[in-house]
């Protein structure tokens, strides 16, 4: 039996058409410019019907931390096509004690480049870390639910700067976010 899933749906931002459209409908796309070079990512599904990954969302408790990572590809920072780059936000999770992604809705996070920061990592590799700006997660709302998880439909924006050793300052801007993302109930 193969298993299907929908792809995500990239809906041109009717200001600049390289990104996606701002939703909060769960249409499975992010969007950003890295020093002014488009990063994209839209959920695609795999041969046998499984679906990529775009959006993570990790409550760490050893280490008291929310990590949220958008995969996606960046083919204009460096001289490498297709290059895969992930954006990851680490939150400070000590004082919030969220457990959940529906504690998430309508909060921003002020990013200070210490406890709570944004980080670049290509390939393998961190190029950017302890980066400043905010992510503000606009919606984390219920939206469908079944015996075994929980869907909720996520989506904000996200800015930041951050310095890097081979390329100084990755200044990674105008950023965008809506996932449908799956949530195991306990």
């Amino acid at each position: 039996m193969i298993l299907s899933q929908c792809e995500g749906e990239f809906i041109p931002d009717p200001t600049d058409p390289r990104l996606p459209r701002y939703s909060e409908e769960g249409k499975d796309a992010a969007g950003c410019f890295i020093n002014d070079n488009l990063w994209r990512a839209v959920r695609g599904v795999r041969i046998f019907g499984g679906a990529t990954r775009d959006l993570r969302i990790e409550f760490i408790p050893k280490d008291s931390i929310i990590l949220l990572t958008l995969d996606g590809h960046q083919r204009e920072l460096t001289d490498s096509l297709g290059i895969y780059t992930e954006i990851n936000f680490v939150i400070d999770n000590r004082k919030l004690q969220f457990e959940s992604i529906r504690r998430l809705h309508r909060k921003t996070f002020l990013l200070d480049g210490e406890q709570n920061y944004g980080q670049l990592v290509q390939g393998y590799d961190t190029v950017a870390t302890a980066g400043v700006g905010q992510l503000t997660i606009r919606r984390a709302n219920l939206g469908t639910q079944n015996q075994s998880s929980i869907n909720y439909i996520v989506a904000g924006t996200f800015s930041f700067t951050a310095t890097s050793d081979s390329l100084d300052t990755i200044e990674v801007k105008s950023g965008r976010f809506d996932y449908s993302v799956r949530e195991a109930k306990d």
